[in-house]
């Protein structure tokens, strides 16, 4: 669980952003822990129990942690919010910069490759599927909502 722990500490690092230059803004790290919860408690529905391969705990909750990393850096880089394969290549980014030096190469790949596949719905691994579910389940939320808010204003966009 250390291991876990070091993860959870670079991912609220590399979530929580200045905004405007002088406050800072919890709301990516906020979310983060309640992606990996979901990612979890997903985990123990009776119908995975079926599954004939293992769930990869460590590096489904690596990836639910960083899920969301493309947004902490919509200052200098703004993906369009239907620009999935954008998303998904600064999220993995982010992991590899942050996550190179700490986890085994083998790691880093695995929890790039939930996080990239977790944007495909012909995704068949587990684990991708899990963290899209999660992050839908985030999504419909009202907390969901107003982060939904947020990131349009951001982008400039209307609501």
């Amino acid at each position: 669980m250390t291991e876990l722990n070091t993860i959870r500490d670079i991912a609220r690092e590399a979530l929580i952003v200045s905004a405007n230059g002088t406050d800072k803004d919890h709301s990516l790290w906020d979310c983060a822990p309640r992606l990996a919860r979901s990612t979890e408690h997903i985990c123990k529905l009776p119908e995975l129990s079926r599954l004939t391969t293992q769930i990869d705990m460590f590096c489904l909750i690596t990836a639910a942690y960083f899920s969301n990393a493309a947004f902490a850096g919509m200052q200098k880089e703004t993906p369009a919010q239907n620009d999935n394969d954008a998303i998904a290549a600064i999220c993995t980014r982010a992991v590899s910069d942050k996550l190179g030096g700490i986890l085994d190469p083998i790691a880093v790949k695995r929890v790039n490759r939930i996080i990239t596949e977790s944007f495909s719905r012909s995704t068949s691994m587990p684990e991708a599927m899990i963290l899209s579910d999660a992050r839908n389940l985030e999504d419909i939320g009202t907390v969901g909502l107003f982060n939904e808010i947020k990131r349009y204003s951001a982008a400039g966009k209307g609501i």
